[in-house]
């Protein structure tokens, strides 16, 4: 009990000491960051963060925290510190997501290219074998209606004769589906764009 009003006590000021702004203001967080720092460290670092990131985090916090006690946003429903982490994972936690969301736009931006080249690996004899084992998993209409046009440089109308498409629209819309079939498949395998530009 006593540990707890020592506890209470010591927000206490340290929430007046905020209020003041100024010195006192500066005193404070200074204090809360050292009270904090091997804590919220501890957090970024344990969860793919670097010492960097884990610097940032905090002094994003204690920034948030000031605002947010100037403004009468904090309530004084838990202690500082609690509040202060609570920030820091939030933080965090959107920052992680923030990164996986730009990584995912970076492979998909890889296989777009990886498709737009597509027509350059398949002359590279080296590529080849990379090249057949990926489109032999697109089936073989596919297969021929891709390796037909982009690497043999047949036009729709002569793939939908060979193929007996009924037109050349058919044939165009088969090598569209059969080019976003593929786009998928390098996005949801990105080991197979990595094989094909590592070739």
């Amino acid at each position: 009990m006593l540990l707890m009003d020592k506890s209470l006590a010591a927000d206490t000021a340290l929430l007046a000491a905020l209020m003041e702004g100024g010195q006192a203001a500066d005193a404070a967080l200074v204090q809360l960051y050292h009270q904090n720092r091997a804590q919220i460290g501890q957090l970024v670092l344990n969860n793919q963060g670097d010492e960097a990131a884990a610097k940032d985090i905090m002094q994003e916090s204690m920034i948030a925290l000031y605002e947010n006690v100037r403004a009468g946003r904090f309530k004084g429903a838990s202690k500082l510190s609690t509040y202060l982490y609570g920030i820091a994972r939030l933080l965090w936690l959107n920052r992680l997501k923030r990164a996986r969301l730009e990584t995912q736009k970076l492979e998909q931006i890889q296989a777009e290219v990886a498709i737009e080249a597509l027509p350059n690996w398949m002359l590279e004899g080296e590529s080849k074998a990379a090249i057949q084992r990926l489109l032999s998993t697109l089936g073989q209409a596919c297969q021929k209606v891709l390796v037909d046009n982009i690497y043999f440089g047949y036009d729709m109308r002569a793939i939908a004769r060979r193929m007996n498409f009924s037109n050349e629209q058919v044939a165009r819309n088969k090598k569209h589906r059969c080019l976003k079939k593929l786009k998928q498949l390098i996005q949801e395998q990105p080991e197979l764009l990595h094989e094909l530009t590592q070739t």
